[in-house]
């Protein structure tokens, strides 16, 4: 069984790979977009909305919600609207085989994200 962060290094592998095969297709066009972690309208299997499953599960146990990393890990984010302006820039405007990281100006830690979602649903966490 793999922990969450094994799944995070290996989608981060699979990611790795895929623009790397990309690359290898002769006389392509492409741009490659790294963007940060996903919120907003429509984050229906995202990080944050995985945070709210979890913290309904703790508040329905009654139980403090545990987390897997440093609470002061900060996190790259970036809202679905902006990462969709982004996009659409870079397919105007991009340099082909050139690799553009998306993310926002928000210092986000896991205790910024975990101190909202424990206080909607009335959880502590840890």
């Amino acid at each position: 069984q793999h922990s969450n962060k094994q799944a995070v290094v290996s989608t981060q592998s699979t990611g790795l790979k895929a623009e790397q095969e990309v690359a290898k297709v002769s006389g392509l066009n492409y741009v490659v977009v790294r963007a940060g972690m996903v919120y907003g309208p429509g984050d229906r299997l995202g990080y944050i909305t995985s945070q709210l499953v979890i913290a309904s599960i703790y508040n329905h146990l009654g139980e403090t919600m545990k987390l897997i990393w440093n609470k002061n890990m900060f996190v790259n984010t970036v809202h679905v609207e902006d990462l969709c302006s982004a996009i659409t820039h870079l397919i105007q405007h991009g340099v082909s085989g050139q690799i553009y990281n998306v993310v926002d100006m928000g210092d986000t830690t896991l205790d910024g994200i975990c101190k909202h979602v424990a206080h909607i649903f009335d959880i502590k966490y840890e």
